[in-house]
């Protein structure tokens, strides 16, 4: 009976860590444009230290970006918490299968990297620059 609860409260406590979202943070000085026309409400997002993955946020809309896996998901919005300027979110909630994109460019273009990619289905054509962060010398 021991085994059994002390099974039972490491799967609960493994669960618990599992579900804790990360604190994705506002990567400033970021650029967008969407088949080539500037938007007016968005932003995006990044884990602190990381340069891969990105929530770019459309309006009410939020779409994963892994630009090392050239792939985008479509998060639902209602998994995405505000707190402050920052987001909290979890990876493990994002969808299974990514939208079809087509048309990949990732690279790193001087102070920035540059992820440009055409969203098949909706035929929008997304170009994202964000800015490197700062190196300590």
């Amino acid at each position: 009976m021991r085994i059994a609860v002390l099974i039972l409260a490491l799967v609960s406590a493994t669960a618990a860590v599992a579900a804790k979202p990360l604190v994705w943070k506002t990567a400033t000085n970021a650029f967008l444009r969407v088949n080539d026309q500037p938007v007016k409400e968005w932003d995006v997002f990044q884990i602190e230290k990381k340069n891969d993955r990105f929530l770019l946020q459309l309006g009410a809309r939020f779409l994963l970006i892994e630009a090392q896996q050239k792939q985008v998901f479509e998060i639902v919005s209602a998994t995405v918490e505000h707190s402050g300027s920052d987001l909290l979110w979890d990876p493990a909630d994002r969808p299974q299968k990514p939208l079809a994109t087509s048309g990949w460019i990732v690279r790193n273009v001087g102070e920035a990297q540059r992820i440009k990619f055409r969203m098949d289905a909706e035929d929008h054509t997304i170009d994202l620059q964000i800015p490197h962060p700062p190196s300590r010398y």
